[in-house]
């Protein structure tokens, strides 16, 4: 499963955040210096659990964007 956000406010993966939980994943950015915004929080529910202590955050500092991707657990039908 991924995720991948437009961040234009942010220079650095030092601007932000994020929580990812079998159920969601949550990014929180902080305000910098040039962001004309306050802080910024995206929250997004998984359509499948995922595994969230196998998670991958990759920050583009070129397209300022932030891309998670998490494994989704599969499931074994009884």
């Amino acid at each position: 499963m991924v995720v991948v956000a437009d961040v234009p406010t942010m220079s650095s993966s030092r601007d932000f955040t994020y929580v990812a939980t079998r159920r969601d994943v949550v990014i929180t950015a902080r305000r910098t210096a040039r962001a004309r915004v306050g802080d910024v929080k995206l929250e997004v529910d998984w359509p499948y659990p995922v595994e969230d202590d196998n998670c991958e955050v990759i920050f583009d500092k070129e397209a300022r964007t932030v891309k998670i991707v998490a494994p989704v657990i599969r499931f074994d039908p009884v």
